[in-house]
């Protein structure tokens, strides 16, 4: 299920069509096309912006002669590597954004990502404003600190050891936050990427569909669109051309809205420049 656009409604609304009234080809294009875009978005940010409680072990790599930090999912799924400024740092880089608090973090050098027979105990957990501290840069509506790029600081240096270190905390916005009822942070234009992803990749899936279905006779959708030898839609500064003729397809169309999610981070100019203040660009910081 979506969870960064958690209704329907305004993908159905940028599309003009009633909810109430749409077609079985229209429904079946909005909710994969949510789908398809909340995925995309998160690859394009490089995390999950959703507020959570995470559990990761750092580094996943030996940092002893190369500048890499790597990042594993409590799960074991390997997040993605992220390259920081040097080797040795004071600067951890975590996964995901912004982030709310820091609930425990473990140093323990044979913990082995957690594998190891006691690893992680209570004597290895450490204190937050003595031995770390997240670079909090603002609050919330709240009062409750803020730390946008994720970067937790050291005392000393952090640990090169693969595994050793034991994190949970909380990161990712609310769906307050997403919708603009709150205004102390800010994260409306994650939320409009989607619901724009959204309602273009529906768009050419349903123009895509009648198409394959109206290749000598038109029909209407819910919307009021007429379908059949359409050949092109526009959404915001986004166009799109399915053919030169009626039933006609250029080369990336074959008549079924199944390839449409193949791929991810297909996504739009104008979503990019929405999310650009909000990628983590953590993982692209070479010394």
């Amino acid at each position: 299920m979506p969870d960064i656009v958690t209704t329907l409604d305004p993908v159905y609304a940028q599309l003009g069509i009633e909810e109430s009234t749409a077609t079985s080809i229209e429904v079946t294009a909005v909710t994969n096309s949510v789908l398809w875009a909340e995925r995309s978005v998160r690859r394009y940010l490089r995390y999950d912006p959703v507020r959570r409680t995470r559990t990761e072990f750092y580094p996943q790599i030996d940092l002893g002669y190369i500048s890499r930090f790597g990042v594993w999912d409590a799960n074991d799924t390997q997040a993605f590597i992220r390259e920081v400024a040097s080797a040795v740092t004071d600067e951890l880089q975590l996964r995901h954004l912004p982030i709310r608090s820091i609930d425990q973090l473990f140093l323990d050098y044979d913990a082995r990502f957690g594998k190891r027979a006691g690893a992680f105990a209570i004597d290895t957990l450490k204190t937050e404003g003595d031995d770390y501290w997240a670079r909090y840069d603002g609050l919330d509506d709240d009062s409750n600190p803020i730390c946008r790029d994720g970067i937790l600081l050291s005392e000393g240096r952090w640990p090169s050891t693969p595994g050793c270190l034991k994190i949970v905390y909380v990161a990712g916005y609310s769906a307050d936050e997403f919708t603009g009822v709150t205004t102390a942070v800010d994260a409306v234009p994650i939320y409009e990427a989607v619901v724009f992803e959204a309602a273009r990749k529906a768009k050419q899936a349903i123009l895509l569909s009648k198409n394959s279905g109206n290749s000598s006779s038109t029909s209407s959708t819910g919307s009021g669109w007429t379908a059949g030898s359409i050949q092109s839609e526009r959404l915001g500064d986004y166009s799109y051309s399915i053919g030169a003729s009626a039933g006609g397809t250029n080369s990336s169309s074959s008549g079924s809205s199944g390839g449409l999610y193949d791929g991810v981070m297909d996504i739009a100019t104008e979503s990019m420049e929405r999310l650009a203040d909000y990628v983590n660009v953590g993982y692209s910081l070479v010394g």
